[in-house]
């Protein structure tokens, strides 16, 4: 339970934290989602499976970005602006 709540404050503090945002974009690809892809290698990958890590992947980076969900902006300018930055 106690790991639980640690990766959900470190998550939190990733993309939502002060912290610079080459630093989290690091921070995110060295360890969310290298255990996602060491998670995923024993998955059968189709196309849902995809689209929902594709999803996840969108909404760390809007988190990042503190875009709304309310907001209407696609994903390719959420790509286009953390290749930015």
């Amino acid at each position: 339970m106690a790991k639980k709540a640690f990766w959900k404050m470190k998550m939190k503090e990733v993309t939502r934290g002060q912290v610079n945002l080459t630093t989290r974009k690091r921070i995110l690809n060295c360890y969310v989602f290298l255990v996602l892809k060491y998670g995923c290698e024993s998955w059968t990958l189709n196309r849902s499976l995809q689209k929902r890590i594709t999803a996840f992947e969108h909404w760390c980076y809007r988190r990042m970005l503190k875009v709304s969900w309310k907001d209407k902006v696609k994903n390719t300018e959420v790509l286009s602006r953390m290749a930015e930055k």
